[in-house]
């Protein structure tokens, strides 16, 4: 046994490396970008492409958090203040700084087990080493691995069953890793728990799957108990002094209600329902598919007391610029050989598991959500094995090709586009929001939170 482990290790070592170095790029790349977006963003609900970001810094900071929000993302605060915390020790890291620390390590972790879950399909090395370049440099990476929102996490829950997936088409895998892909993707967000239960449905017995549905249902159930011992829920009185002691703006000012239909982010999840329309079903393709990689014309929408709200809902797809209408034709080019080489491989569960994940995803954000464009990383996790399946069989030399050009045309299309957003935030209207109280010094309060 222990002859075949060390020629297994062997066998990855170069693989595992070339994951670690380009993990470690895309790192400190995204550390780079979050010092590039004032920090005045958090003082903002909605504007970041209907980002709740003064919530995510809420979670990141205290440990009181509001209830409707952890009943969505059950673990999400379990994960993420004590690590914000771990950070805020080293000398000098103020709650912005540990933010930034912290999105910079998922960026690292999502481009690691993308790297192997495509190096799992097939895919050979070099061509998984310019397809991770490419998610690096998409809409995606720059707008949203740079700030912390929740389905940056979700998305890592995605991948990681779909590393276990393809594990399992070649070797017994352990129940043990469908429990942690369950918990993951129910933990971090509750809707993306159907990646899991269809991964464990498919690749095991029913009776087994059942136990191990119900273990993973269990353990997030009493992490969730522990979690509301550590970070407790907080209440109208409890809640507001301490957010209103540590805001950078009154703009935070929450108020926890009993009945998620009296609350106002309660309203706003259900107006956020949609009756589907052909416009409606066009929006939400153009977003999941095009505005994921390539970042559209940034536009700004008007809201009612509140600063206008960066949007790419109705922007066509490449609309920023020529070089990123170039990009769009090159990567819907990429995925449509690497949907022509779906129905061609011979991984039929695999398959399943990743099509209907997809499918889903499409499904309920066509019901669900304004901005599409929020939920971009989840649909980076699922078209990027699309992606590299142009890559396998006949059409690798083209989709190489294909590759290269889209890394350099929607690289600068979407570092054009970041420094558009950037600088749309210094502008007034959004830079005198919490002004009264420069956000270095709230920070800093943080630090012994």
């Amino acid at each position: 046994m222990i002859p075949s482990m060390l020629k297994n290790i062997s066998k990855t070592r170069p693989d595992l490396l070339a994951a670690i170095l380009i993990a470690c790029v895309s790192g400190l790349i995204t550390y780079w970008l979050a010092h590039q977006i004032p920090s005045n963003l958090y003082n903002l609900f909605d504007v970041w492409f209907q980002a709740d970001l003064p919530l995510q810094f809420q979670r990141a900071a205290h440990r009181i958090h509001q209830a409707h929000y952890t009943k969505i993302h059950p673990l999400f605060s379990l994960v993420v203040f004590p690590v914000a915390r771990f950070f805020r020790l080293i000398p000098g890291v103020d709650v912005i700084e540990s933010i930034r620390l912290l999105v910079s390590l998922v960026a690292m972790m999502w481009c690691g087990i993308l790297f192997l879950v495509l190096r799992r399909m097939g895919c050979r090395r070099l061509d998984v080493i310019l397809l991770t370049c490419v998610a690096i440099v998409s809409a995606t990476s720059l707008f949203w691995w740079t700030i912390l929102e929740t389905c940056q996490f979700a998305a890592f829950g995605f991948l990681l069953t779909f590393w276990i997936a393809l594990l399992a088409e070649s070797r017994p895998v352990s129940s043990v890793w469908y429990v942690v892909a369950n918990v993951l993707t129910l933990g971090f967000t509750i809707t993306n728990w159907l990646a899991g239960l269809i991964a464990t449905l498919v690749y095991k017995p029913w009776k087994q799957a059942l136990g191990i549905l119900a273990a993973a249902v269990s353990l997030v159930m009493v992490l969730y108990v522990i979690k509301g011992v550590i970070l407790p829920v907080g209440t109208s009185d409890s809640l507001q002094p301490a957010l209103t002691a540590q805001s950078p703006s009154p703009i935070l000012t929450i108020t926890a209600s009993p009945s998620v239909s009296e609350s106002p982010v309660g309203k706003t999840r259900l107006k956020f329902l949609t009756i589907p329309s052909p416009e409606r079903i066009g929006q939400v393709l153009g977003a999941a598919i095009a505005h994921t990689m390539v970042m559209p014309d940034i536009t700004k929408v008007p809201e009612a007391n509140s600063p206008h709200l960066l949007s790419v809902q109705r922007s066509r797809p490449g609309s920023a610029s020529l070089l990123g209408r170039i990009a769009v034709g090159l990567w819907t080019t990429i995925l449509g050989l690497g949907v022509w080489n779906f129905f061609k491989v011979d991984r039929p569960r695999f398959k399943i598991v990743l099509g209907a994940t997809l499918v889903t995803q499409l499904g309920l954000f066509i019901l669900f959500g304004e901005e599409t464009f929020l939920y971009a990383p989840n649909f980076l996790a699922l078209l990027m094995p699309f992606a590299a399946l142009s890559t396998i069989g006949q059409t690798r030399k083209v989709a190489l090709s294909l590759i290269i050009c889209l890394l350099l045309s929607t690289g600068f299309n979407n570092f054009w586009q970041f420094q558009k957003a950037t600088a749309l935030l210094s502008q007034p209207e959004y830079s005198a929001v919490g002004s009264d109280r420069p956000f270095s010094s709230i920070s800093t309060d943080l630090k012994s939170s």
